[in-house]
């Protein structure tokens, strides 16, 4: 479900062989969207699953046990965005309808939406679908971080 979207952050992640003073700003503002489109399909696929098949109380703590934890890497990300000029309203509109429509595709697809979404809520208790955790995202942070720092 997530590989159209890890492509997206592997191919941002070649980029983190160079040390972030080398890094061009369009190198960090293709990190900063790889992130931003892993962020954004989680939280899609957590407000879909909760609104459309799982609506139970450990799908609303598994949903706000993930947001704690990964409050302050949206902030960098947000923080990332802006700084390299961020998106204008309508941008922000299409990208937020062509997640949705993905979101929704993505889980009707399923053999057992009922299923996934379970599998989903687990991978969110278990830390897995974190954002410094998983494999793709992790040295993005960083290199995201660490140019910040710089600015």
């Amino acid at each position: 479900m997530l590989r159209r979207f890890v492509s997206l952050l592997v191919v941002a992640a070649a980029a983190t062989s160079l040390p972030v003073a080398a890094q061009a700003e369009d190198s960090i503002a293709s990190q900063i969207g790889g992130l931003i489109a892993m962020r954004d399909e989680t939280i899609g696929i957590m407000n879909y699953c909760y609104q459309n098949i799982a609506q139970d109380q450990a799908y609303i703590e598994a949903r706000d046990a993930w947001y704690l934890r990964n409050g302050e890497d949206i902030q960098l990300i947000d923080a990332g965005l802006a700084k390299v000029g961020g998106v204008t309203d309508e941008e922000k509109k299409a990208i937020d309808k062509t997640i949705s429509d993905q979101v929704k595709k993505d889980v009707t697809d399923q053999p057992d939406p009922a299923a996934f979404c379970k599998l989903f809520a687990d991978r969110l208790k278990s830390t897995a679908q974190d954002l410094s955790v998983f494999a793709p995202s992790s040295p993005l942070l960083k290199n995201v971080r660490d140019w910040l720092k710089t600015q």
